[in-house]
């Protein structure tokens, strides 16, 4: 995982890292705390997910599945929202399903100083 940038959400720095995940190569997005501490896993790998339609609806390279443990509770849905603001991503509009979780969404990963695709 490399740092890629930080982001401001209320009055605590978080980290963003990004990498690939060892099954399937896709996107990986850590949210680390300044301190070092994890604070969440932004992105899920779906790669050879039985019960998920991602193979329908398709991954880009830069995209990733939000982790339904942020992006289905009201905690999660508030960081969600100043994650999207930092313009380090940018919600696609696809969504896709897996096990019980539907319309989970599916972001992009952009180069910070332009707005483009970095991956």
């Amino acid at each position: 995982m490399k740092e890629y940038g930080k982001i401001l959400v209320g009055s605590e720095t978080m980290i963003i890292e990004v990498g690939s995940y060892i099954s399937g190569g896709n996107v990986c997005v850590d949210i680390i705390c300044e301190d070092g501490i994890s604070f969440a896993n932004l992105s899920v790998n779906l790669h050879g997910h039985s019960s998920s339609n991602i193979e329908q609806v398709g991954l880009e390279k830069n995209e990733f599945v939000i982790n339904h443990n942020l992006y289905n509770n009201s905690y999660g849905s508030k960081y969600l929202a100043s994650f999207l603001l930092s313009g380090i991503f940018e919600d696609t509009g696809k969504k896709c399903n897996y096990g019980f979780c539907r319309d989970i969404p599916i972001w992009r990963l952009l180069d910070k100083l332009n707005g483009e695709s970095k991956c």
